[in-house]
């Protein structure tokens, strides 16, 4: 048996998961070994990822994946992924510089505007391939330059969140290359570093760290700590850091088709894989990215707001401490009347924290439709909504990449809202192939064991993804849908949203 694990990291929460493989069966198993929620801290106006609690619910996931093992196996190796853009800075001595901010703090507010004008209109996308998103690292460093010249003091390194988890496990530092490409500083198709951005910025070249590809080993796991883990020869393996990446690598398609695929969680990431950047203007003002993924291969794909919105109404609601359950949200959705008031998920003001409940009713109103009264109804709202986006976002990847994807999949935490997947079937008007729901641990794991030659390559890897089964979702009625997606895309802002 081969053992491999995967620290899986959203924005929400975390999760250790045992893969296992019997090579005589030539099966693939998983076990999730433990789960832990990701709760950003507020700290004097600042937001901030709490980087050493995560840390320390990595640790208690090795420990446990260890002790979980038959006497006389170990774990091979680790891998870790994580959301996007974020980092931590570390001193000449390897100590961190503070908590890692949230991309959510107000940091970056104004800073796609500012560099527009410092670089000219659509340079940072035709050098990089990255949108002008507001949360992109670079808008992060250059925001919180602004607020404090003196910001990168002291500061020898920026490692980006899996590389810091990674440095911390091995003391050996690093650039993942899709987790890198996703700071909109990284040269499009490229493992070069972007130069003339940061003379451009006035940002320090010399604190980002060498470009590295997943599948390579970044070391083993330090003396000390396997020892203190019960984890002796443990290495840690770099995978896809960008978690979108990872869930891309194990999208279980075998039928040789061309597909196009929706990562389902706090953010939905809709994309497709290809063999080079797409780079047209039509690519930029489409709002769409070129990330880099596994093998050399392109993501060429579009950011969208997810399932925060769900996430942060629930949050809002059971701030008098009465807990709600997820199952229960989406069975009073699917009880809300249907095909009702659209709004643009889109929107800015969905973005951050608040009464988000409060924002939809707002824009209901101030669009002249119906006000919902009741949870159920705020819900179906936002899952309507986002199966509208959805579809514009398909039309729109299929015209900048010049083809029709025969499959489209849904993976991800947020195929267990299966209303949604339902939604988007019917808005679509096409079947949605739903994946397992550990896709992004999956994509972890495979890359781990196509890096130590269980898998030859990334054909075999998909085979074993495959094995975990998928559902095939079949649209409803379209009719009602149609007609209420032209009225979404009538609403203010939403033709030139992305």
């Amino acid at each position: 048996m081969v053992h491999v694990l995967a620290v899986d990291l959203g924005a929400s929460s975390g999760r250790v998961v045992l893969g296992s493989w019997d090579p005589d069966q030539r099966s693939l198993g998983l076990q999730e070994v433990h789960r832990f929620p990701n709760e950003p801290v507020e700290v004097r106006g600042t937001l901030h990822w709490d980087i050493l609690r995560l840390y320390h619910e990595v640790l208690k996931g090795i420990r446990k994946a260890g002790q979980s093992l038959p006497e006389g196996q170990s774990l091979s190796s680790v891998g870790i992924d994580t959301w996007g853009v974020d980092f931590g800075l570390l001193d000449a001595q390897g100590k961190l510089l503070g908590n890692p901010v949230h991309y959510r703090d107000h940091r970056t507010d104004g800073q796609v505007d500012l560099q527009t004008q410092r670089l000219g209109e659509g340079t940072l996308f035709r050098k990089t391939g990255i949108q002008d998103a507001w949360f992109n690292t670079v808008n992060q460093l250059r925001g919180a330059l602004d607020r404090d010249g003196s910001f990168f003091e002291g500061a020898a390194s920026l490692l980006f969140t899996p590389d810091l988890l990674g440095y911390f496990l091995t003391g050996r530092q690093g650039a993942e290359r899709t987790i890198a490409s996703t700071s909109q500083l990284l040269g499009a198709g490229s493992r070069d570093w972007c130069c003339d951005l940061f003379d451009g910025l006035g940002l320090p070249l010399g604190i980002m760290q060498a470009v590295r590809e997943p599948g390579t080993v970044l070391g083993p796991v330090t003396e000390s700590l396997a020892a203190d883990l019960g984890v002796p020869g443990l290495a840690v393996t770099l995978v896809p850091g960008h978690d979108t990446e990872s869930a891309a690598l194990a999208i279980p398609s075998v039928s040789g088709q061309p597909f196009a695929f929706l990562s389902c969680g706090t953010w939905s990431v809709l994309g497709a894989e290809l063999s080079a950047p797409v780079l047209t203007e039509e690519a930029r003002l489409g709002g769409f990215s070129n990330e880099a993924g596994a093998d050399g291969t392109t993501l060429v794909l579009r950011n969208i707001t997810g399932l925060w919105t769900l996430q942060e109404c629930k949050r809002w609601w059971e701030r008098d401490g009465v807990l709600l359950d997820h199952g229960d949200l989406v069975l009073w959705a699917r009880q809300a009347p249907a095909w009702g008031p659209v709004l643009n998920v889109n929107d800015p003001r969905f973005a951050g924290t608040g009464d988000l409940p409060g924002l939809v009713q707002d824009s209901c109103r101030q669009t002249g439709q119906r006000v919902p009264q009741t949870q159920g109804e705020v819900l179906r709202i936002l899952l309507e909504s986002l199966a509208f986006e959805y579809r514009r976002s398909l039309e729109a990847l299929e015209r900048v990449t010049g083809q029709r994807f025969e499959e489209f999949w849904m993976v991800g935490g947020g195929t267990k809202n299966r209303l949604l997947c339902e939604l988007t079937a019917t808005v679509l008007g096409r079947p949605v192939l739903v994946g397992p729901e550990e896709t992004t641990a999956l994509g972890n794991l495979v890359c781990q064991l196509q890096a130590i030659g269980v898998f030859r390559d990334r054909s075999e890897a998909r085979q074993a993804a495959a094995s975990f089964g998928s559902t095939t979702i079949s649209p409803g009625d379209p009719k009602e849908g149609s007609v209420a997606y032209e009225r979404w895309l009538a609403l203010p802002g939403v033709r030139g949203s992305v």
